[in-house]
Formats: C-alpha cells, sequence, structure tokens
C-alpha cells in the first residue's frame, strides 16, 4: 500500500515533463512560537498548505537534503536531514531547542506541481509525520542531524500512571 496520491503515483509513472516536486520540512518545537517551514525545489518562498485545503503559509526557500529513515536486512535504518545556508533567524530557533530536552519534531511534505496546474497549491502529494531529529550538529552555514520514528520502547505501557489519588485502592498493596 503506497502513501503517494493516486495522482501523484500516476504522474511519476507517466514521467511528467516540466513537472517540479516541492519538498517541505517543517521543525516544530515545545519553544517555537509557530513551526519553522522550509522549502526546497524552487529559488523562490512559496505559499503552501501544512493540510490538504488549509490555508497557505509562507515556506522559506532553502536548500537541504533529505533522506528518509528505511529498513534493511538488520532492521530500522535512520534517516538524515541537512539545511544549508541556516539564516539567523533558523539558527536562533535551532539554537533555543538545543537547550531543550524535548525533541525536534520534523514533518516531510512532496508536492508535485504539473505545467497544467493553475491557481493556489490545494493538496498536499505525500507526507511524513511523526519523525524526530537527533544528533544534531548546528553551524553557523549548515543544520544536520538523524531522522528517525520515536523508540516506542521508551514509552510508559500502559500509557496510563497510576497515582494513589486517582487509585486509592492500590495504596497498601
Amino acid at each position: 500500500m503506497s502513501d503517494l496520491s493516486d495522482e501523484l503515483e500516476e504522474a511519476l509513472a507517466s514521467g511528467d515533463e516540466g513537472a517540479v516536486d516541492l519538498i517541505v520540512v517543517e521543525i516544530d518545537h515545545d519553544t517555537f512560537a509557530d513551526p519553522i517551514l522550509v522549502v526546497t525545489g524552487d529559488d523562490d518562498d512559496q505559499m503552501l498548505p501544512v493540510a490538504d485545503g488549509g490555508d497557505p503559509k509562507l515556506h522559506k526557500a532553502v536548500a537541504f537534503e533529505y533522506v528518509p529513515p528505511g529498513f534493511d536486512e538488520d532492521g530500522p535504518t535512520d534517516g538524515k536531514l541537512r539545511i544549508d545556508n541556516v539564516s539567523g533567524e533558523l539558527n536562533e530557533h535551532l539554537q533555543q531547542a538545543t537547550g531543550s530536552n524535548s525533541s525536534l519534531r520534523i514533518t516531510i511534505r512532496r508536492f508535485h506541481i504539473t505545467p497544467e496546474q493553475s491557481g493556489p497549491i490545494t493538496t498536499i502529494d505525500e507526507e511524513v509525520r511523526g519523525l524526530i531529529i537527533r544528533s544534531v550538529t548546528l553551524t553557523a552555514t549548515m543544520a544536520e542531524g538523524t531522522l528517525t520514528y520515536p523508540d516506542v520502547r521508551e514509552e510508559n505501557f500502559p500509557k496510563a500512571i497510576y497515582t494513589p489519588e486517582e487509585y486509592p485502592g492500590l495504596v497498601g498493596m
């Protein structure tokens, strides 16, 4: 089963001439007022939705490399995200997040734009949610980190935390 839209699968199979793929990275953290939105695939900033049919938001044009997490015969493999030409604003946000105990949350979106399309872009063709970035290296000109899915082995199971206030019958056992 594919996560790609039917239109995108057809376009990729047909070798859409003149089509452009815009890849978007949304970087969010507890210390950010709003998520950071960057786009590659075009030299200009873009107004793109963050949800199908949603209001467009400004995405800054920035060069970056994205390798998704995957798997091989040994199990899951980490991905990679490298953002070049980190501007002062982006650098400031990322430095702010490095002093925190919570992870940077990453969402990747792909927009497949064909020459026949006109008007605003309203549909996301592919979306990868739930990624976190670890082992971040931050310099004045680039940010690079390891992309993974959260490790479910570190989650409480069951999710409920049993406290004496909520479960008085457990006291004295």
